[in-house]
C-alpha cells in the first residue's frame, strides 16, 4: 500500500516535466500556409516568460509577422535582456510589433522588451517608460548603481537606434539625468536630449578658480576668512551663471536636423506652438514615462489602436492564419516552482525527505518524496535555464560525499565538508543565469540573494523539522500511529532458540492441549509451546513427540506412528516438573 502510494506521489510529481514544452498547435515554416504569430506578455517579466517567448520565437521564422501583446509591470532585468535575444531572433525572419495595452502597459523592463520590436502601438490609456533599475531590500526599493544604470541606458538606446526609434528617449527611460525637449523642425517634431557641456564648463571654471587662490595662498599666506570669501565669490558668480543658461534654454549638443527629425520626428499635427529652446520633454531629475498621445505626439509610435485587429490591419497583417500563444499551464508551474518561498520549501521536504530516510531502516515513501522534490527543484530549473548539468552534478556528488562519511569513513572530516561546499555550491548555481561568472551588475547580486534566502529559509525550517522529528514528535498520539512502539524483551519469553536448545527440544514428549488443524497447543511436562502437526489433524489428548524444531517452531507427530524409533525421554532446560 505504501509503496503503492509513493509510486503514485513520484509519479505526480514528475509529470509536470514531461509536459514542460507543450502548447498551441505550432506551425509549419515550410508549409505554404502564411501565418503571423500573436504573443501575449502579460505578468512579471521571468524566467519562464524568457524560455516562453524563446519558443513562440522559434515559429517566426516563415511568417508573415510576430505580434507581441505587452502587459507587465517589470520585473527582471536579465530575464528582459534574454527576451530581447529572442525578439530581435525573430526580426530576422519577419518584423516584429510590440502592442502595449492597458494595466501595468510597458513599465521598466517591459519598456525594454518592447524595444527589442520593429514597431510599437499602444492603445489610448496605455504607458511606457520609467525604466530605472531598482534594488529591492528590506528597507524597500534602492536605485540602482551607476554601472548598471550606465548599461541599460546604452542597451536601451541601441535597442532603440537598430529599430529606427528615438534612442534620446529610450535612455531618458533609464537615466534621470536626461533632460529632454521637443522642437519643431518643419513639419515633424523632434525630441532631443540636451547637452550638460555648459554646466560641465562653469564647474571646471569653479574648480580652476579655487585652484588659484589655493595655488595664490601657497605664495602669499593669506588669512582663512580671505580665502573662504573668495571662493563663495566664484560660487555665486558661476551660479549665476548656470541659472542664465537655464533661462535661456541650454542648447542641445547639435541644433536639430531634418535628417534626424524625418527619421524619429512625431507627425507634427499636434497644435501646439514649441518656443525656441524648445519644450521640455523631461526635466533633470525626472524619469520619463510616455502616455499613448505624446509617445505619439513624438513619434515613439505612428498611431494608437483599441483593438489588435485594427493593429493588424494598419501593418497589413489581417490576412493571414493567426496562431496565438499564451503561456502554457506547464510553464505558470514552472514560474510558480522557482519562486524562492517555493524553491525553500522543495529543498527543505528534499532533504528532511533523505534525512528520515537514512535514520530509518529500509526504503519507503520519504526516501521517494525527498528525492521527488529535488528532481521537481533541479528538473524546473533546467527547463527554465537555469539549473545545468553541472549544478546537478555537484549536488549528486556532495550528497554521495556525505553518505560516505556517515556510513564508511569514521568521524567527520574532509569528505563531509567537502560534500556540503558541493552541495550548497549546486543549489546556489542553480539561481544564477550565467554560471561560474562574477556579479557584475545588480540583477547578479538580485539573484545571489535569493539563492541565500532560499538556503537560509529551507536550513532553518529543516532544523525545526529534525527537532519536532525526534524531540517533541515521540511524545505525541501521533507518533504511536506511525512507528510500532512494542518491545519483544526476553524476560517476556521473546527468545529465539540456541541450536543446543533446539537439539535438546527434539524427542520430548507430551499431549496436544487443543485440536491440531494442524497449529495448536502442545503440552510438554509443565510448559505450553505452540506446534504444528505435519499435515494431519490431531484431537485434543493425542500423545504427540517432537520431531522438529527451527527457532520457536516446533513441528510434532503422534507418539503412536514414532513409536518404533521414539527417542529416549530428555530433559530441557526450559521444562519442569512442576
Amino acid at each position: 500500500m505504501y509503496r503503492r502510494t509513493a509510486i503514485l506521489l513520484a509519479l505526480g510529481a514528475l509529470y509536470p516535466l514531461a509536459l514542460a514544452q507543450e502548447g498551441a498547435g505550432a506551425p509549419d515554416p515550410g508549409g505554404d500556409n502564411r501565418y503571423i504569430v500573436v504573443c501575449t506578455l502579460d505578468g512579471e517579466v521571468d524566467e519562464a516568460m524568457a524560455v516562453f517567448v524563446e519558443r513562440v520565437a522559434d515559429y517566426a521564422e516563415g511568417a508573415e509577422g510576430a505580434v507581441f501583446i505587452i502587459d507587465t509591470p517589470g520585473g527582471r532585468v536579465d530575464s528582459g535582456l534574454e527576451i530581447t535575444k529572442s525578439i530581435q531572433y525573430a526580426g530576422k525572419f519577419c518584423p516584429t510589433i510590440a502592442y502595449i495595452t492597458d494595466g501595468f502597459s510597458a513599465s521598466s523592463a517591459g519598456a525594454l522588451v518592447a524595444y527589442a520590436c520593429k514597431h510599437i502601438v499602444m492603445t489610448p490609456s496605455a504607458t511606457i517608460g520609467a525604466a530605472k533599475p531598482v534594488m529591492l531590500t528590506p528597507q524597500g526599493a534602492l536605485p540602482g548603481d551607476e554601472k548598471t544604470v550606465s548599461f541599460l541606458r546604452a542597451k536601451f538606446g541601441a535597442l532603440a537606434e537598430s529599430n529606427g526609434h528615438n534612442p534620446d528617449i529610450a535612455m531618458a527611460m533609464v537615466d534621470e539625468d536626461i533632460e529632454l525637449r521637443a522642437f519643431k523642425v518643419g513639419t515633424k517634431v523632434l525630441v532631443k536630449a540636451m547637452d550638460e557641456r555648459p554646466r560641465a564648463a562653469t564647474s571646471r571654471k569653479e574648480d580652476a578658480l579655487e585652484k588659484f587662490i589655493d595655488t595664490l595662498d601657497g605664495e602669499i599666506p593669506l588669512p582663512d576668512e580671505v580665502k573662504e570669501a573668495a571662493k563663495d565669490l566664484v560660487r555665486e558668480s558661476v551660479q549665476g551663471e548656470e541659472q542664465e543658461d537655464e533661462a535661456a534654454g541650454t542648447p542641445p549638443s547639435a541644433p536639430p536636423s531634418l535628417t534626424d527629425a524625418e527619421k524619429y520626428g512625431g507627425p507634427g499635427d499636434v497644435f501646439e506652438t514649441y518656443p525656441p529652446e524648445g519644450k521640455i520633454v523631461s526635466a533633470r531629475g525626472k524619469l520619463l514615462a510616455l502616455t499613448a498621445s505624446e509617445a505619439r505626439e513624438y513619434g515613439l509610435i505612428p498611431e494608437i489602436f483599441d483593438d489588435l485587429d485594427r493593429v493588424l490591419s494598419f501593418f497589413s497583417l489581417s490576412g493571414y492564419e493567426r496562431f496565438d500563444y499564451e503561456m502554457t499551464w506547464s510553464e505558470i508551474i514552472f514560474r510558480w516552482l522557482t519562486n524562492p518561498t517555493v524553491s525553500s520549501l522543495l529543498l527543505l521536504f528534499g532533504v528532511g525527505g533523505l534525512y528520515i530516510e537514512i535514520k530509518t531502516p529500509g526504503f519507503g515513501v520519504p526516501g521517494i518524496v525527498g528525492i521527488s522534490c529535488l528532481v521537481v527543484f533541479f528538473g524546473a530549473r533546467a527547463v527554465l535555464g537555469l539549473a545545468d548539468w553541472i549544478d546537478i552534478a555537484l549536488v549528486i556528488v556532495g550528497l554521495g560525499l556525505i553518505l560516505l562519511e556517515i556510513f564508511v569513513i569514521p568521524g567527520f572530516g574532509v569528505a563531509g565538508v567537502a560534500g556540503i561546499v558541493c552541495v550548497v555550491s549546486g543549489i546556489v548555481l542553480s539561481f544564477l543565469l550565467n554560471d561560474w561568472q562574477l556579479p557584475q551588475y545588480q540583477w547578479d547580486y538580485e539573484r545571489l540573494t535569493d539563492a541565500a534566502y532560499s538556503l537560509g529559509l529551507s536550513m532553518g525550517l529543516f532544523l525545526v523539522f529534525v527537532a519536532v522529528t525526534w524531540k517533541i514528535l515521540p511524545h505525541t498520539p501521533l507518533y504511536g500511529r506511525l512507528v510500532l512502539a512494542d518491545e519483544q524483551r526476553a524476560e517476556a519469553g521473546f527468545v529465539a532458540q540456541t541450536d543446543q536448545e533446539e537439539e535438546a527440544a527434539i524427542g520430548l514428549q507430551g499431549v496436544a492441549l487443543t485440536m491440531l488443524r494442524p497449529a495448536g497447543r502442545g503440552r510438554f511436562g509443565a510448559t505450553t509451546l505452540h506446534v504444528v502437526s505435519r499435515g494431519e489433524f490431531l484431537a485434543p489428548g493425542t500423545p504427540i513427540v517432537i520431531t522438529q524444531a527451527e527457532g520457536n517452531r516446533y513441528v510434532v507427530a503422534p507418539v503412536s506412528r514414532e513409536a518404533d524409533n521414539a527417542p529416549r525421554e530428555k530433559r530441557s532446560p526450559w521444562i519442569s516438573d512442576s
